[in-house]
């Protein structure tokens, strides 16, 4: 019994302890201030406005994996393949363009969330996709 009742009050008192140190660190957390992000120059974030128009604006179009893709460098067949989206994924689009002719279809998503382009044939657009408005 005597055993019984010691692990307990071991137990509380290291429950309290770790909880006080919990807290004490949250504290500490939140009173330190973050720190300001650096200034950006205007011809930056003009320049950064304008890639981001060129490239289809800053929203994201969604489209449905139909078939696994293979994910290219640049929107040709012959491009590096750099990766590839398994069948049933939702993908993140920026742009479509009418680029080198692929088995059966001619259409290339600009994926927005990472580098490369697919083929547009085993991609269900979600979205209305607009043309990007640059050349690769």
């Amino acid at each position: 019994m005597l055993h019984s009742r010691l692990s307990k009050v071991a137990l509380c008192a290291t429950s309290g302890a770790v909880a006080a140190m919990s807290l004490a660190g949250t504290a500490n957390a939140v009173a330190e201030p973050a720190p300001a992000p650096a200034p950006v120059a205007p011809e930056q974030r003009a320049a950064q406005s304008q890639l981001a128009q060129q490239q289809g604006g800053g929203k994201v179009r969604h489209g449905y994996v139909t078939r696994s893709v293979r994910v290219h460098l640049r929107p040709s067949t012959t491009a590096p393949v750099i990766g590839v989206i398994p069948r049933d994924s939702v993908i993140a689009i920026k742009c479509m363009i009418r680029g080198e002719m692929a088995p059966g279809l001619n259409t290339w998503y600009k994926l927005a969330k990472r580098t490369g382009w697919v083929n547009a044939r085993y991609i269900r657009a979600l979205d209305r996709i607009p043309f990007c408005n640059y050349v690769p």
